[in-house]
């Protein structure tokens, strides 16, 4: 009986510091991701949500295990193709919950909750990983700003579960231009060969 009731105190000291820990974690950081800021009208752009620096004060990772956010973007610049979202909580499985995508115009709402348990999650997510990737048409010329509004965001699992209370987020800003212009010098150039071509011929 005393064996089983040093064994309950150890476990319970053990949660507490777990959970004490997981509420006084550090910041992670979801960047808005994309391969480059220079595209033209009718260009495709896909544009990842990464998921990276989510630290305990101790440094150790966190594990998530669960999110929700709020994708805003200009629906008049970028049309909305597909979405899809990354392997780090299903573990590349099916396991978790995800939110279908319920709207083609901004803003769009992402979710998903895992089925995995702690070991999983460890064995599913690095220290910077895909949380949802998203792909755009590009309609029409500027500046396309997309940021990520009304984020909650979990660690752990079970009765463990915690919220993490600040999340950054690093937005991205796509600049649009025109269809490819041809430069002018070069193209001065092709024309007046012609031009060259029958005033030789007309020397001799």
């Amino acid at each position: 009986m005393k064996n089983l009731t040093v064994t309950l105190y150890v476990k319970l000291v053990l949660i507490l510091v777990l959970t004490l820990l997981s509420a006084n974690a550090k910041a992670g950081l979801l960047t808005l991701d994309v391969d480059d800021l220079d595209y033209q009208v009718g260009d495709t752009v896909t544009v990842d949500v990464v998921a990276s620096d989510f630290l305990d004060v101790i440094g150790f990772q966190q594990y998530i295990s669960s999110f929700n956010f709020d994708l805003s973007f200009d629906s008049s610049v970028l049309g909305f193709q597909t979405a899809s979202y990354g392997n780090g909580l299903d573990g590349g499985f099916g396991l978790s919950i995800q939110n279908p995508i319920a709207s083609i115009t901004s803003p769009i709402s992402f979710g998903e909750l895992s089925l995995l348990d702690e070991i999983g999650l460890f064995l599913a997510q690095t220290p910077s990983f895909v949380l949802a990737s998203i792909e755009f048409e590009i309609l029409s010329a500027g500046d396309a700003a997309l940021d990520l509004l009304n984020i909650s965001m979990f660690e752990g699992t079970g009765f463990l579960a915690q919220e993490i209370s600040l999340v950054n987020v690093q937005t991205a800003n796509i600049n649009i231009s025109d269809s490819a212009e041809i430069p002018v010098p070069p193209t001065l150039f092709l024309l007046a060969l012609p031009l060259l071509f029958v005033v030789r011929n007309a020397r001799r």
